[in-house]
Order: C-alpha cells, then structure tokens, then sequence
C-alpha cells in the first residue's frame, strides 16, 4: 500500500506542484481561491472610500451642515488613491502567483491599467480641489498629503515610526475627514461634538486595524510589511483590549454627538466577529469588517 502511495505521488507530483505554482494559494488555507465578486470592493479600496464619504455625511447631517457632494466624492477619491496607491507599491515588483491574498493577486495582476486609472483619478481629483475647495481646506489637505506620503514611505521601506502604521492609517484617516470641516462656520459646542466624534472614529480606526493585523500576521510576514500584531508578537491578543476601549469611549461619547452609536454598534460587532473568528476564512473577515463600517456609517447618516 505504501509503495503503491509513493509511486502515484510520483507520478502526479508535476502536477501538484504546477497547481502550488499557479495557485499560492493552496498552501494558504484560510485564503479562499475564488475570485468572488464580493470581494472586488475590498481588492479595489472601494469600501475604503465608501467609510469615509459616509461618516463624513454622518457626521456633516448631524451637525446641521449641507454635505457638499462633490466634498465628498474628493474626500473618497483622496483616500482610494491613498490605499490602491500602497496596495500597487506592495505588488510592483512581484508577480501575481505570488500573492497571498485576492485583493494582492487583484492589484498585481492588473497593475498596468490600474496604474492608468490611478493616474485619471489623481487628475480628475487634484483638479476638483483646486477648483471646489477653500484656501483654508487646500492647506489642511497638504497636511493630511504630506502624512499620507510619509505614511506610504516608511510602510514601502520599513521604517520604524514611533505610532504603528495601524494607529497612522486612524489618525490620517480622521483627518481626511475633519479637513472639510476648516474655515466651515460652526458654534463652539458643534466643533467640540465634532472633534469627539473624529476621535472616536480614529480610536475605532485603530481597533480595526489592529485586530485586521492579527488576523493577517501570516500575511504580512510574507509580505515582509511591519504590524502591530507583528511587533508585539505573542501578546497580539491583547489588541482586543483596543476594541473594549473604543466600544466604552463610544457608549459614553454617543449621549453627546449621536452619529457615535453608531460607532459603538460597529465595535461591539467588530468584537464578535474576533471573538467568533467568524467567518473562518480571513479575507471573508477582513471583507467583512471593513464592510460593516462603512454600512454602519451608510445608517448614521440615514437616521441621524
């Protein structure tokens, strides 16, 4: 029986091992194969930018302000360039066989015309700034540039900022919102709602990410990109503790700005996905995570 096994893996090895070369995959389990439609929007940092125009109507309702559209559609654009433009510099040099995951193996294997309409996009939005946006909003949009360029450098060559890349993303993200906010006339009271807000939506930030990079520490070591998870090795688990932070800070935040239960509902969510490790397959979870955030982000503004 066992000389019987050894001839027919003999036999089939070339062909096993053309199917390890041509799908990666197979030796990652927990990363399904499929090149379902239900994950383009994360492969494509469409959910990205949906989390951020969102919240930014959410929080520009609840205020009593006009939610300027086309405000919005530059905020969404600002940061699908941000995160497709990363995603691109991880996959530049690598071939698409290569990648651990369906949104890596996505960028990697159509890079060249992503690369073009990044390029369409970063045109058609740059133009609409200068065009729409006030002096007071063009010069605090430098600054969340300018982080963001800082950002994709020392995640692109390894450097060790003293905030982790998880807690980075929370805070440029935040302020990618709060900058179309500058030089908008408001009462004291609405801008300290505001600010409380935009924290905790980093605090929550921070907790997605961080929880997202101890899912995916295989993947990153691969990747060879510094995490959270990464750095502080066995006691990952703890960064769940981030997520019982951001869920106190919101229950009690959410009696003074209501678009903040909203955030609380998402964390509390957030939590049983960790705790349940449901679904089991990572780029479900992943998919599913930053899915929920922007829909969560889709009912403030809808019932606030």
């Amino acid at each position: 029986m066992v000389i019987f096994v050894e001839v027919a893996l003999q036999k089939h090895s070339h062909a096993i091992t053309s199917d390890i070369v041509e799908k990666p995959y197979l030796i990652f389990p927990k990363i399904r194969a499929d090149p379902s439609f239900r994950y383009l929007p994360n492969a494509t940092a469409i959910d990205a930018a949906a989390v951020g125009i969102f919240w930014y109507l959410a929080y520009s309702q609840a205020l009593g302000l006009n939610p300027g559209i086309v405000e919005a559609l530059i905020l969404g654009m600002s940061i699908w360039l941000v995160y497709l433009g990363d995603r691109w510099l991880d996959v530049r040099v690598r071939h698409w066989v290569d990648m651990p995951t369906y949104r890596h193996r996505f960028v990697a294997r159509w890079r060249r015309t992503l690369f073009l309409f990044w390029i369409c996009i970063l045109g058609l939005n740059v133009g609409l700034a200068f065009f729409q946006l006030t002096k007071p909003q063009l010069l605090a949009g430098l600054v969340v540039l300018s982080a963001s360029i800082l950002y994709t450098v020392g995640i692109q060559k390894q450097l060790a900022w003293l905030i982790p890349k998880e807690g980075q993303i929370a805070l440029i993200f935040s302020a990618g919102i709060g900058l179309f906010f500058v030089g908008r006339p408001m009462p004291l009271g609405d801008v300290i709602d505001l600010g409380l807000g935009l924290a905790c939506f980093s605090l929550v930030c921070f907790a997605n990410c961080g929880l997202i990079a101890r899912w995916e520490v295989s993947i990153d070591e691969q990747l060879e990109r510094r995490s959270i998870a990464r750095s502080i090795g066995d006691r990952a688990n703890q960064l769940r503790v981030l997520a019982w932070i951001a869920l106190i800070a919101c229950t009690i935040s959410g009696m003074f700005f209501q678009p903040i239960w909203w955030l609380a509902i998402y964390t509390a969510l957030l939590l049983a996905v960790d705790r349940y490790r449901f679904p089991a397959n990572l780029e479900d979870r992943r998919a599913l995570a930053d899915g929920l955030l922007a829909l969560l982000g889709l009912l403030a503004w809808i019932f606030t």
